[in-house]
């Protein structure tokens, strides 16, 4: 259904990935909403103690709803299409802006 181009940490230390849809009737759920979470498998390798020696992504699906939090489609294309908003003491929203490109 689609492929990743590249994945990298992005500025706050969130894993970030780049994709192409490439079934049209899968692009069409993303841009209408009804796909906009992430699935994410990763593979883990740890020594005896528990320390993580490598980490690697194995898996990346679209779904309705990730079950991991903040892990969602933010942009198609050049749009934004999804933002994390924090509301200060006072009450007046902030959004945390998202760039396009790594």
């Amino acid at each position: 259904m689609g492929h990743v181009l590249a994945s990298y940490e992005g500025t706050r230390g969130e894993l970030r990935v780049i994709g192409q849809v490439t079934d049209p009737v899968i692009a069409e759920q993303v841009k209408s909403g009804e796909l906009r979470g992430l699935s994410l498998g990763t593979d883990c390798v740890s020594d005896l103690s528990g320390n993580v020696l490598s980490r690697h992504q194995k898996e990346l699906s679209l779904c309705e709803e990730g079950r991991r939090s903040g892990t969602w489609v933010t942009h198609i294309g050049d749009r934004i299409v999804h933002q994390v908003a924090a509301f200060s003491a006072k009450g007046a929203p902030r959004f945390a802006p998202v760039r396009a490109n790594p």
